[in-house]
């Protein structure tokens, strides 16, 4: 596939995200990387953005309250969501009804040769737009799980999952649905990660040899759970601790509290960031990683970092556990403290098993498969 696929003009691609949380964003982003490959033109587009600054809020404001009751989410979720609800049917189509306006003069200004979703309301919009752009190869990316009703929709030439769970899910909705199962989509900076002492050297960790271990806590773009506790209880073990806040303002001042009570002079017992790109430094500075399930456990297991799983996200949340406990060297604990900590010493102890990095094969397959799944399409004459 040379810089462009279809036409003697310089190729554009579009992708469609959205800013909930900072997983769709990574998906969009790994993305961005293989598309940029053999498209002249690459461009991320918010959804959450061109619904405008009113909309996004309140769509961001409602989720967040639904999230903060899991039982509730777990309810819509399940009944509604994964099911194609009248309500959420309803929503849905409000949702690409205020969309659809705005991408259809970004498509008509950049004329593009592909679009492709990661985002469930830009899949909707899609489906609503082929009558008028019949001959763009619309693709969607999934990397759930499951993959919900919300994301299926007529008028999508194939949808990328990374699971064949994901794939029966989808057939649910579409028996006959174009689906195509690759490997997760990961950004290639975390291929690119450091040597584990490089990471700790360039952040001033110092771990003596036979001293406890330094370990990654992190739960999404939001900072959800108990990780302030989580991180206190791990530094009272002895463990240096990488506390990752993420947009979690309050998160973050108490996680800087906590690490002015441990600065010790052989070193920082717990270091404190937000919102951050370094990620992919942090895991290669840590022996484990504890987080939510979503895309960060793709991440981890590219730079070969065993998994503790929170289960604080409900619904899709509590399905992406189960496939990564199912994927192995993964354990999945409690939302307490005390379970994180028993977690974490079963990890040392080699319950989960032993994990090997991703090699940088698996990155020059995704992108091999991954355009090759494009290519196939053949769709724009």
């Amino acid at each position: 596939m040379n810089g462009n696929a279809y036409t003697s003009q310089p190729s554009c691609a579009l992708i469609l995200s959205g800013s909930m949380g900072k997983g769709h964003d990574s998906v969009a982003e790994a993305c961005f990387a293989t598309l940029s490959k053999s498209y002249a033109h690459v461009e991320i587009l918010d959804c959450l953005k061109l619904l405008g600054r009113s909309r996004a809020a309140i769509s961001e404001t409602v989720y967040r309250m639904l999230l903060a009751v899991p039982t509730v989410y777990d309810g819509f979720y399940f009944s509604h969501i994964r099911s194609n609800s009248v309500f959420t049917g309803f929503l849905e189509r409000a949702s690409a009804k205020s969309l659809l306006p705005h991408l259809n003069r970004k498509i008509l200004n950049t004329n593009p040769d592909l679009i492709v979703s990661v985002f469930p309301t830009g899949a909707g919009a899609l489906g609503k737009l082929r009558n008028n752009f019949p001959n763009i190869p619309m693709v969607v990316i999934a990397t759930d799980a499951t993959v919900h009703a919300m994301w299926i929709h007529d008028g999508i030439d194939r949808y990328i999952v990374g699971s064949e769970l994901a794939a029966g899910t989808l057939r649910q909705h579409r028996p006959r649905a174009d689906v195509v199962v690759l490997p997760p989509p990961v950004r290639p900076v975390f291929y690119a990660a450091p040597e584990r002492e490089k990471a700790r050297q360039a952040l001033g960790i110092k771990i003596r040899d036979g001293g406890m271990r330094c370990i990654l806590v992190m739960a999404g773009g939001w900072g959800l759970g108990k990780l302030d506790k989580i991180t206190a209880m791990l530094a009272e073990e002895g463990f240096t601790v990488l506390a990752v806040a993420g947009t979690n303002r309050k998160l973050y001042r108490r996680l800087v509290t906590l690490s002015n009570r441990w600065n010790v002079n052989d070193g920082q017992k717990i270091i404190p960031f937000k919102y951050t790109n370094r990620i992919p430094e942090l895991m290669a500075a840590s022996d484990i990683v504890v987080t939510s399930p979503g895309q960060t456990c793709h991440e981890a297991r590219v730079i070969g970092r065993p998994l503790v799983l929170l289960d604080t996200v409900p619904g899709h949340g509590r399905e992406n556990l189960l496939l990564e406990l199912e994927r192995g060297n993964a354990l999945a604990c409690k939302n307490s403290p005390k379970s994180v900590i028993d977690t974490i010493h079963a990890t040392i102890d080699g319950v989960a098993g032993k994990i090997s990095p991703w090699p940088i094969s698996e990155q020059i397959q995704w992108d091999e498969l991954f355009l090759k799944a494009i290519a196939d399409l053949n769709i724009k004459k």
